[in-house]
């Protein structure tokens, strides 16, 4: 089921008017280049700004909780549990020959 839009398309790829430029002038075409240039411009800086400025702290501040929450719900020290002494027991009692070994 072709339409008549279609006919005309496939006339116009037959006759070779498919590879010619589009409507616009000279003139048309530099100033969509430098509009074009432009919002490449402004994207690239708003990128930079939003990667600096947003995305960087942010991964700062989620990296640095899931590095500081473990040590937070412990405690690794015992700081918060018992007194700051903790004695050990004695193996081995006290000899002279026991003093003069290292282990």
């Amino acid at each position: 089921m072709t339409g008549r839009g279609s006919s005309v398309i496939l006339n116009r790829s037959r006759s070779g008017l498919a590879g010619r430029h589009s409507p616009l002038t000279e003139g048309d075409d530099i100033v969509l280049k430098r509009l074009w240039q432009g919002f490449s411009r402004a994207s690239m800086a708003v990128g930079h700004f939003i990667s600096r400025n947003v995305i960087s702290p942010v991964l700062y501040y989620v990296l640095g909780a899931l590095f500081t929450l473990p040590a937070r719900m412990g405690d690794p020290l015992r700081l918060k549990h018992g007194p700051a002494w903790h004695s050990r027991p004695v193996d081995q009692p006290d000899r002279l020959d026991h003093a003069r070994t290292m282990y």
